[in-house]
């Protein structure tokens, strides 16, 4: 992501993430890479992600006086949320049901201790209840407004 702020100019200090931010992924590699449990918390994890990313895409119009901006923005940010849907189908695909409704249900864990590193997202997104909710709801399946311009 800073990298991609740099292709606009944009530039900042990137903070060093919380202990949780930090330790969460090597959490979930102590899991055999089979294991439910790894393939829950990732689910969790990249489901937030992808509210995060599709946020970004949305909120892209902030650029509108710049549009040839917006359309990088949105091509970068579509490259990104493409892939992350690709891991949440790939979890969806080995869970089934039972597995998926355990990542739900840690949902609003996971996405708090990460959404409290990134204050911003609930700025687009009008404030932390708006943004969880936009978590929990987020369906792969409902992609369609990533195609069009």
């Amino acid at each position: 992501l800073h990298d991609a702020c740099k292709v606009f100019d944009c530039d900042f200090e990137p903070m060093r993430p919380t202990l949780f931010a930090r330790l969460f992924i090597p959490f979930i590699q102590l899991f055999p890479v089979t294991a439910s449990g790894r393939m829950i918390l990732s689910l969790a994890a990249e489901l937030l992600g992808c509210a995060m990313f599709r946020l970004l895409w949305e909120k892209a119009d902030v650029f509108a006086s710049q549009p040839l901006v917006v359309a990088r923005m949105r091509d970068l940010v579509r490259d990104i949320l493409t892939d992350e849907m690709g891991h949440v189908v790939f979890a969806h695909a080995h869970l089934g049901r039972a597995g998926v409704a355990m990542a739900r249900l840690i949902i609003p864990q996971v996405a708090a201790r990460f959404l409290s590193d990134f204050p911003e997202y609930d700025a687009l997104a009008g404030g932390r209840k708006a943004m969880m909710t936009r978590v929990m709801k987020f369906d792969a399946a409902d992609y369609q407004l990533l195609w069009t311009d």
